[in-house]
């Protein structure tokens, strides 16, 4: 995926560029028929882009709900916590879990494009290895 910002006049002159580029040419109707519906996705989302984006406030019941969260997810994590493989120090473990509860509401209300988590990696498993 690309993520372009363009402003409303680039989006509009790059959208008549596609039109006439293709207008112009010597492709068949099936490929024509393709090439349309290609350009009319792009518009779509193009357009979808430029519109003003609506707030969604927090109610207080629903930070309730994610401070409660928070509390869960702060009893559920390891002390030896690892996120990519860097070890996460006590300290951050409640910011971690904070993080984490937010995502969740937010993941579970739709808000986001995509499911966003931690990249937890486990080492508790792990033995060090001793030369001998």
């Amino acid at each position: 995926m690309i993520l372009l910002e363009l402003t409303e006049k680039e989006a509009e002159a790059v959208q008549k560029l596609m039109k006439i580029g293709w207008l112009n040419s010597n492709y068949g109707y099936e490929e024509k028929a393709q090439i349309t519906n290609l350009l009319n996705s792009v518009t779509e989302k193009m357009t979808e882009a430029q519109k003003p984006k609506k707030d969604r406030l927090i109610t207080a019941k629903e930070f309730l709900h994610i401070m409660s969260l928070t509390k869960d997810q702060y009893h559920l994590l390891p002390l030896n916590l690892h996120i990519s493989d860097k070890p996460v120090e006590e300290k951050d473990l409640k910011h971690i879990s904070f993080a984490n509860a937010l995502l969740m509401w937010l993941n579970g209300n739709s808000i986001l494009k995509k499911l966003v988590k931690f990249d937890y990696t486990d080492k508790s498993a792990q033995y060090e290895i001793t030369e001998e």
